[in-house]
């Protein structure tokens, strides 16, 4: 028989650079993206410390150069006290502590009244949307008003399944918006897309221009940890309106507490829902007036005709003399 001739051919030398990129972004993409959660969920008998800071600018045009304007500057701690969850939901009572600055101006006019120490009740879906808002009946209108703006700020909607990118229809600090979250993991992105309505010009139907993004943690305990939302929105046209506002919140501590003593009558609002009581829809239009009397208005607009109220003083009588005529219609036929 022949002899047969066995040939081994030589293993192949691989350089490490050679495939260690690639093989390294292999593994990256191969890599899941955690989905976001599902739940958000306040521990009962705790107490969650937030420092906090809110400020809103708003500009209302009134044609010409003329325009009213809205500030709000608030900092501090935030307080949420939250009862047992259920599979409905929680609910939770917010509240201020600790108030490093407190302005708050509507229409050209500094309102008053106490922040610090005052409650109000939320109720959340399991998701975090935000469901109810209550308010003691007997609470400061301020409150009452900043309360509301405060819990439409704190919500979040997080999905039903997990997922890392989903849309959602919520209330926003200047109306009801449809917005897009993507998530990595238990860190949130939410850009607002459009409102759908506007409460700082609710008749308005141009193009708006708006700018809003905000960026959330979920902690691993399913609650708040921390909050950015900043937003600018612009409509145009004859009397424009603007505003801009930003609303912080950081978990500072965790600490027990007792549940928050309940008031015998509470006042019940759904989000973006723009309905006062009576009496605090007469109260802040009293503020509004500044002592400005039904006579002292008519013979104000007498004196300025058809002028233009485009300095700081007439703006101010002007929005006083609209809440005078609001809580007195019968002026209009003087």
């Amino acid at each position: 028989m022949p002899a047969r001739t066995i040939r081994f051919l030589s293993r192949p030398r691989v350089r490490a650079g050679a495939l260690g990129v690639p093989l390294a972004l292999l593994g990256l993409l191969a890599w899941p993206v955690p989905s976001a959660p599902t739940r958000l969920v306040f521990q009962a008998g705790q107490r969650y410390v937030y420092s906090f800071a809110w400020t809103d600018e708003t500009t209302l045009g009134l044609g010409g150069e003329a325009s009213l304007a809205g500030h709000v500057a608030l900092a501090g701690e935030l307080l949420l006290e939250p009862e047992a969850p259920t599979a409905a939901g929680q609910r939770i009572a917010l509240g201020l502590e600790v108030l490093s600055s407190a302005e708050v101006t509507v229409l050209g006019q500094a309102l008053a009244g106490p922040l610090a120490g005052q409650r109000a009740f939320v109720t959340i879906a399991p998701s975090g949307r935000l469901e109810t808002i209550e308010v003691p009946a007997a609470a400061p209108p301020l409150w009452k008003h900043v309360a509301r703006a405060l819990a439409t700020g704190l919500q979040v909607t997080l999905p039903v399944t997990p997922m890392r990118a989903w849309t959602a229809a919520e209330d926003g600090p200047h109306g009801r918006a449809r917005v897009r979250y993507t998530a990595r993991g238990r860190r949130l992105e939410r850009v607002r897309q459009v409102y759908e309505r506007l409460a700082i010009a609710p008749r308005y139907t141009g193009a708006v221009d708006l700018d809003g993004r905000a960026h959330l943690e979920i902690a691993a305990a399913g609650h708040l940890a921390s909050l950015r939302d900043d937003e600018t929105v612009e409509t145009h046209g004859g009397s424009p309106a603007r505003a801009r506002s930003s609303l912080s919140a950081v978990l500072v501590r965790i600490e027990g507490a007792l549940p928050a003593a309940q008031p015998v009558a509470l006042e019940r609002r759904r989000p973006g829902e723009i309905v006062a009581s009576p009496d605090t829809d007469r109260a802040l239009l009293e503020q509004r007036a500044g002592g400005l009397g039904g006579e002292a208005m008519l013979a104000g607009v007498r004196a300025r005709g058809a002028g233009d109220a485009g300095d700081a003083a007439e703006r101010t009588w002007f929005s006083q003399a609209v809440a005078r005529l609001r809580l007195e219609p019968s002026l209009a036929g003087e």
